[in-house]
């Protein structure tokens, strides 16, 4: 059988090698075609052509030599290499074939028979390749080769079954949509003949298309077979011509990889998806067969990155999107890459480092595609070998180190998912790969990350930090709080992680503080039992955060805490404090969410009573008891908000009353249940009657206990009937209506219940037949009746208690607004009166009474306490409302009282009636305002704050305008004793006065610089009438107070806007610097600070543009604003341009000026003025070069001095880094990179909480002497190590002569070179700025002007672990070593290098509170003496009725 087999094989390959008359073609043509080496096409002879045309026979041969490989596998040696012979037997050589089957290939193709013939022309020619004896007749040619993969290519514009079926349902809607693969994948490069084979492709028929594709995949077929049999060890350019094609078939028909990569190839069918053909190909070529495996595998590994990637394969850095078939083509590649590694062990262990190496740091930077190619890399760590597993571990702790940003983010986001998978089980491990499998290194690298230069790179450390912290595996937990103790200062012992992680929580980032929201939230779970304070109180101040995102984040964390720990009652009284003022946010959404998590932690508790209460139970009703109590008098008008917000969505239901009024009848939850019945009862009518009328004998008719909880418990009771009068039973309120009289009349109630009782008796007379035209008289019975017993008090005829003053004080001022027309004004002369008698003795205002009194001439000694004379000038103000006639004697009165008395509750409460009087008496109140203002500074924070919270709400109304010096005083808050009153201030004055007022900074800024410099010769500015007790409360002249001073420059240029900066520099040197040149400031002592806190200010760091500072396009690029960054590119070349301008024609000629006129003088302000110079230099050197060129010999000297300048500071520099540290008050400091030696210290001196900025005493030598010594701290060339000051003098002292009082100043100085550099401006155009470096820190001249503020500005001190600190000097984010091993090519990875970060570039810039801190009193003082006011948001309206009316 098997001779018989051959024998009809031999005389079949005779017969058909005969037929096809390949000896006739011509042999020069065969030459010819050879002599190109096939690179050219040659067309076949057209008498060739047409016996070669035949698709028959080379079916026919295809057939043949598949059976010639058959035997090649089957039979024995001998009988291998008759095809060959035969060959030869038929006339037939291999240089006649190949010619053959390259011309038959490169015809072009007209229609579907074309296409069919060629690729039978093309599958015999690899198959011819795999019959033995192949290689040694050099059957294989690279060009024959690259025709038949160029077949494959026509697969990418055939489209599946499923594509069709998806376009014939897709709507057609104006233009075709683009193919997938010839549009976006852009395949390969084309020649002309290749696309004409496209375009007659497209032409063909859907049955010819699919007859081709299934001709095409015996190609895919025979193209695996022979990748499977022929080596192709040294044919490196055919092998990188397939590889890509082959990927890019793997796009067609998607499939599972591991499906195939093992399946023989004679076991695939046509039926098998080309994808599968594809990866049986990838496969093949990793085989060992083609020689060196790890090489092969690379390339294949190589090309496959952009599938694993998902980005275009042929490069451009175009994405896929992140949906079939890139997402299963990304799936395959991986199993692909996996199944390689554990096929071939050891010898894929490079190739496979190297794969894993370029994902990391090819990632596209977009979050979606990190958090997918995150968890391919941690799945294939998974199977990686320990030492390499030890060895990548180490690699990506020091890519999160890296200076690129996108390398440091998506080194965090591998380990976030590293940390969760299981420790590795160590085979005898060495002690490096033991270190770097433990799980400590990767908690260690991310929490070095949280104190990253680069805000998404803290974000995503703290939001990982966060998701270890919320793990389920207690080892890792334990391992997070060892990790966070050994966080300590080397020198103080100190934590560093906490404070860091407060400060983060204060990030200038959105996204920053909202990651640590979460991770301090995990922070207090793992340390519950422990808990700091601070960490919680940071939770509560985020809830006011201005970003709406971090409010929610706040909202959520501390409410889960709360509901997690329902015991711990300090958690209780944050959660108060931060959520419950939510309800009343300015934004829809923070309601909703906020109104969600109070029914969800109160309303759904409220169960009825039971004394074995769960602990959530108990827990809300101890909320309810703190709200109810005296300290919830803030937060129940949040409470009654929320109840409206609850009745709206009927949440309110009968079954909560009656729940609450069985905790209403306990004792433990008695007041708390009737505070929320009074805010229920208003949107759902029920009531017990029988209890009501109970509880009102009870606890108000015949109680007689006086203590704030029973007026509490009184105040809502009488609110529930006030609530439910129409409701009520006719008894029950005739009874309730004739004690309420009682009640009144009785003068006996605190201030509290007074009100709620006029409230009860006015609702309940509505209801009444004929009582509410009776309402009226009885209000007046009440009036005449105060008036009588405080006349009696004044006359000294009756003596009462203070609690019975009160009480008729109060009355008179709440009926007198609820019925003006029975007001005496008898009853204010009355009430003046005893608020003069009472303050003759002390204060001695009787002399200047304006009150006629009819009944004696001299006002009696009384003695009042102050709580009662607090609440007189209430009631004093009250009626003020009511009678105009007598508000001119009670300003004066309440205004000189202001001025002398010594309680803080009398002050507070005139401040208010003040500024409640202002909006009705606007002209007759204007002129006491000042003395109001200079309640900024009084004694009392209390009474500061409330100054600030009414001016700023005055301000916001346009009742009050920015007149006179009203603006300095208020100001001058922002540097208040007080660090929770400088937060407060801030907010009001940057979040609320700013957006009201925008330019109000700039058109202040001039005459702020003479106000606090105490200078009034100018001819325009700071002419204002002050006091002198108002010029001492609010001095800030001299040396001692300089630290102020540059404070609120820093505040106000922070708020500029770029516009306004250019405006600034302008309007600063034309007025201050051309007055010192023109001889309008004189240089002496009074005009010498102003012009030095001119210098100062425009040398500062913060008047330069913010759209020109370092960095900012690239962080907008970094966050992924790109329409941003484009945007701020183009606003900043426009005022670029405008800075330039300015420059030349303004700036310069008046800075050289002056420096002239220093010079003559010898002024000490020379060094000041080169500071600034020196910075414009820095910027603007181009420009000032051109326009200097005008006047060499002056270019010439401002070079020699500026370099003379430098200079020195550099000797200065190397002297005090050699110099023991001295802490003179007057040495200057700047901020340079700090060591790490130095860096504990630096810590635990940033983290003190100064209380006071009282300048230090200095001596009268000491004070002579501040204007000679100077330092300038320069950081060294190529160090980061710290510049130690030192009271280094720079020259002999120079005494500065006066004559008249100043330097006499010739107008005519500097008039030619002026015009010389005006002239020059003019001729010279703007030309392109130069790279600018870093500028050098610029320091005020007077020594310790800035350290006097440390109070004021606290840096955040620098956050590294403990393998933080490498190498002399490196911080956290510098790498130790660079990140090596990245093979594939040289240019496809920027290796890593050192992160260069200065400390104060990072944490320096905190973000500052804008919310209102929470009031701190430095007295306890009872609850009546003080109105405190609520935050800024509306003033409180009176019902107000005139008496002329």
């Amino acid at each position: 059988l098997y001779l018989a087999r051959m024998s009809q094989l031999l005389e079949d390959t005779k017969e058909l090698f005969s037929s096809l008359q390949l000896r006739a073609i011509s042999h020069d043509w065969i030459e010819e075609t050879w002599s190109v080496n096939f690179s050219d096409k040659v067309a076949l002879p057209i008498e060739a052509l047409e016996g070669l045309q035949s698709y028959e026979a080379w079916q026919c041969a295809l057939e043949i030599c598949h059976r010639w490989t058959q035997s090649n596998d089957s039979e024995e040696e001998e009988t291998l290499g008759n095809f060959w012979t035969i060959l030869v037997d038929c006339g037939v050589t291999h240089k006649q074939l190949l010619p053959v089957v390259a011309a038959l290939q490169d015809l072009q193709p007209e229609s579907a028979e074309d296409y069919i013939r060629a690729v039978r022309v093309s599958e015999l020619y690899l198959t011819i390749l795999q019959i033995q004896g192949s290689h040694a007749f050099k059957i294989f040619h690279p060009m024959i080769f690259q025709r038949c993969v160029d077949m494959l290519k026509c697969l990418e514009e055939i489209p599946s079954k499923t594509e069709q079926a998806e376009a014939q349902q897709r709507p057609r809607r104006g233009r075709r949509p683009k193919r997938r693969h010839a549009s976006e994948d852009s395949s390969c490069v084309m020649d002309a003949s290749e696309s004409h084979s496209v375009a007659n492709l497209s032409s063909q028929s859907e049955t010819d298309k699919h007859a081709i594709k299934e001709v095409m995949k015996y190609l895919l077929k025979s193209l695996v077979s022979c990748l499977s049999k022929v080596s192709f060890q040294d044919k490196d350019v055919s092998r990188g011509y397939l590889i890509p094609i082959l990927v890019k078939l793997l796009y067609v028909e998607p499939c599972q990889s591991t499906k195939y990569i093992d399946t023989p190839h004679s076991s695939l069918l046509v039926s098998t998806p080309i994808g599968g053909f594809a990866w049986c190909g990838l496969s093949a070529l990793c085989a060992s067969i083609h020689g060196d495996q790890t090489k092969f595998t690379s390339e294949v590994f190589n090309h496959l990155l952009p599938a694993v990637l998902m980005t275009n394969i042929d490069g451009g850095g175009a994405l896929h999107p992140l949906k079939e078939p890139y997402t299963s083509v990304s799936d395959a590649a991986v199993s692909f890459i996996s199944h390689c590694y554990k096929k071939f062990g050891d010898d894929m262990e490079k190739p496979f480092k190297t794969i894993i190496q370029h994902i990391c740091v090819k990632t596209p930077d977009k979050a979606d595609y990190r958090a997918r190619l995150s968890k391919v890399v941690t799945d294939l760590l998974m199977f990686t070998s320990d030492q390499l597993f030890s060895f990548l571990i180490d690699w990506l702790y020091k890519l999160s180190r890296n200076t690129k940003v996108s390398y440091r983010v998506f080194a965090l986001d591998v380990m976030s998912k590293l940390i969760e998978c299981p420790p590795r089980d160590l085979t005898c491990p060495s002690d490096d790969e033991k270190k770097a499998l433990e799980q400590r290194l990767l908690v260690k690298a991310i929490l070095s990350r949280c104190s990253d230069k680069t805000a998404s790179v803290r974000t995503n450390a703290l939001s990982t930090l966060a998701k270890i912290g919320s793990s389920a595996n207690k080892e890792l937990l334990h391992l997070l709080r060892e990790t966070i103790s050994e966080q300590v200062s080397e020198e103080t012992k100190e934590n560093l992680f906490y404070p860091m992680l407060r400060r983060r929580a204060e990030d200038e980032k959105i996204n920053v503080r909202k990651a640590a929201i979460q991770a301090l939230e995990v922070i207090v779970r793992l340390h519950i039992d422990n808990m700091c304070h601070s960490d919680v109180q940071v939770l509560r101040m985020r809830c006011q955060d201005p970003a709406l995102s971090v409010r929610k984040q706040a909202l959520s964390s501390l409410t889960a805490l709360t509901m997690d720990f329902p015991l711990c009652k300090l958690l209780h009284s944050y959660w108060l404090d931060g959520v419950l003022p939510m309800v009343m946010d300015m934004e829809t959404s923070a309601q909703e969410k906020c109104a969600s998590l109070l029914e969800e932690v109160i309303l759904s508790n409220i169960t009825p009573y039971d004394e074995e209460l769960v602990d959530h139970e108990v827990f809300v009703w101890d909320l309810l008891n703190i709200v109810a109590g005296e300290r919830g008098q803030e937060l129940r008008r949040y409470v009654k908000h929320t109840c409206e917000i609850w009745a709206k969505q009927g949440k309110l239901t009968i079954r909560h009353i009656k729940s609450v009024i069985t905790h209403a009848k306990s004792t433990a939850n008695c007041r708390a249940a009737w505070m929320l019945l009074s805010e229920f009862v208003p949107h759902v009518t029920f009531m017990d009657f029988t209890y009501l009328e109970e509880a009102w004998q009870c606890a108000v008719v015949q109680s007689t206990q006086t203590d704030p909880n029973n007026d509490l418990l009184k105040g809502y009771i009488l609110n529930v009937i006030s609530c439910l009068a129409s409701n009520l039973p006719q008894d029950l309120k005739l009874s309730v209506h004739g004690d309420l009289r009682k009640l009144l009349r009785s003068f006996t109630c605190s201030p509290a219940v007074i009100t709620s009782s006029l409230q009860a008796i006015i609702k309940v007379s509505e209801v009444i037949p004929k009582q509410k035209k009776l309402l009226d008289p009885f209000f007046g019975e009440i009036l005449k009746e105060c008036e009588t017993c405080l006349a009696s008090l004044l006359k000294q005829e009756r003596h009462f208690e203070d609690d019975a003053i009160i009480a008729y004080l109060f009355t008179t001022g709440e009926v007198a607004q609820l019925c003006p027309s029975q007001v005496l004004d008898h009853l204010c002369y009355v009430i003046q009166s005893l608020l003069l008698a009472s303050g003759t003795k002390q204060e001695g205002l009787k002399e200047h009474s304006m009150l006629k009194l009819s009944q004696e001439q001299q006002l009696p000694d009384l003695e009042l306490a102050s709580i009662v004379r607090a609440h007189g000038f209430i009631t004093l103000g009250k009626l003020c409302l009511q009678n105009e006639d007598v508000v001119k004697n009670c300003l004066l009165q309440m205004n000189q009282e202001l001025e002398v008395t010594e309680n803080e509750a009398i002050r507070n409460n005139i401040v208010l009636v003040f500024c409640d009087l202002i909006v009705r008496y606007s002209t007759k109140v204007d002129i006491y305002m000042p003395t109001v203002a200079a309640c900024l500074k009084d004694d009392s924070a209390l009474v500061r704050r409330q100054t600030l919270t009414l001016l700023t709400h005055l301000l916001q109304e346009d009742y009050i305008k920015w007149k006179g010096t009203l603006y300095f005083r208020f100001v001058s808050t922002l540097v208040d004793d007080d660090p929770e009153l400088r937060k407060y201030a801030e907010f009001c004055f940057t979040h609320l006065l700013l957006a009201r007022y925008p330019g109000m900074i700039f058109s202040h800024f001039t005459e702020s610089i003479f106000h606090f410099n105490g200078y009034e010769k100018h001819r325009s500015y700071n002419h204002f009438h002050q006091s002198e007790k108002e010029k001492r409360l609010f001095q800030m002249k001299g040396f001692a107070f300089a630290g102020k001073r540059l404070k609120l420059y820093t505040i106000f240029l922070e708020n500029l806007q770029d516009e306004q900066r250019l405006k600034l520099t302008n309007k600063l040197c034309h007025e201050v610097l051309g007055g010192l040149v023109d001889g309008a400031i004189p240089l002496d002592d009074e005009g010498i600070p102003v012009v030095k806190d001119t210098l100062f200010v425009l040398s500062s760091k913060e008047i330069k543009l913010k759209s020109l500072r370092k960095n900012l396009v690239d962080d907008l690029a970094d966050e992924g604003d790109l329409i941003g960054a484009a945007v701020e590119t183009a606003r900043t070349k426009a005022l670029s341009t405008i800075a330039k301008k300015n420059v030349i024609e303004n700036v310069i000629p008046t800075v050289i000026a002056a420096k002239q006129l220093l010079e003559k003088a010898r002024s000490p302000l020379l060094k000041d003025l080169m500071l600034f110079l020196q910075e414009l230099m820095k910027d603007y050197k181009t420009e000032i070069n051109d326009l200097l060129a005008a006047d060499l010999q002056l270019a010439e000297e401002i070079n020699f001095d500026l370099k003379k300048f430098e200079d020195e500071q550099q000797k200065m520099t190397v002297a005090a880094s050699k110099t023991p540290l001295t802490t003179t008050p007057h040495a200057r400091m700047v901020s340079p990179l700090l060591t790490p030696g130095a860096l504990g210290s630096a810590v635990s001196n940033k983290e003190q909480k100064l209380s006071s900025l009282t300048p230090p005493k200095l001596s009268p030598r000491v004070k002579r002497s501040f204007q000679n010594i100077s330092v300038v701290l320069t950081p060294l060339p190529n160090q980061g190590k710290v510049v130690t000051p030192v009271n280094t003098p720079v020259s002999k002292p120079i005494s500065t002569p006066h004559v008249g009082g100043g330097f006499a100043t010739p107008k005519t100085v500097n008039t030619l070179a002026k015009a010389a550099i005006l002239a020059s401006a003019r001729r010279t155009g703007l030309p392109k700025a130069t790279p600018n470096k870093a500028p050098l820190p610029i320091e005020y001249s007077s020594k310790k002007m800035m350290q006097d503020n440390n109070a004021l500005t606290q840096d955040t001190p620098y956050f590294e672990d403990n393998t933080s600190v490498i190498d002399g000097g490196r911080l956290a984010s510098t790498p130790q070593d660079l990140a090596q091993n990245i093979t594939f090519h040289l240019s496809s990875l920027a290796p890593p290098s050192p992160i260069m970060v200065k400390l104060s570039d990072r944490d320096s810039k905190e973000f500052r509170e804008a919310s209102s801190p929470p009031l701190k009193r430095g007295k306890k003082m009872p609850s009546e003496a003080t109105v405190i006011l609520k935050e800024p948001q509306k003033l409180p309206k009176w019902n107000i009725k005139s008496k002329k009316s």
